[in-house]
């Protein structure tokens, strides 16, 4: 593709490159077992993209023009037990079972999940 991309090329793109990832990661014997987190900024002229895959955070830092610098959380965070993440997990292909009564959970990913091919 030549020319400037919009704001949802740009998206899609970020999200295919995770999904990229995430499909080679699960095709290792025991990937489906293992995890991993990242985060991924990208800026271009003045717009920022920021993805993110598992629990990794990524903050924000910008400068008001009092000199007092803000800093905002830019990625929503993935706890195993909010009703959302839980719903979006099973949506993919998860699942999330309890290991202990501390509180201990394990995210499971279906090799034949949506998504999969």
């Amino acid at each position: 593709f030549k020319g400037p991309w919009d704001d949802a090329q740009m998206c899609a793109v970020l999200r295919k490159s995770c999904d990229e990832v995430d499909a080679d990661f699960l095709a290792r014997p025991g990937g489906a077992a293992d995890g991993c987190s990242a985060v991924i900024a990208l800026l271009t002229g003045k717009r920022l993209f920021i993805a993110s895959v598992g629990d990794a955070v990524a903050f924000l830092g910008e400068q008001s023009s009092s000199g007092d610098i803000h800093v905002t959380r830019r990625v929503a965070r993935h706890v195993l037990t909010s009703p959302t993440e839980l719903g979006r997990i099973r949506a993919a292909g998860g699942e999330v079972t309890c290991l202990s009564a501390k509180g201990q959970h394990v995210l499971q990913r279906r090799a034949d999940g949506p998504g999969d091919s």
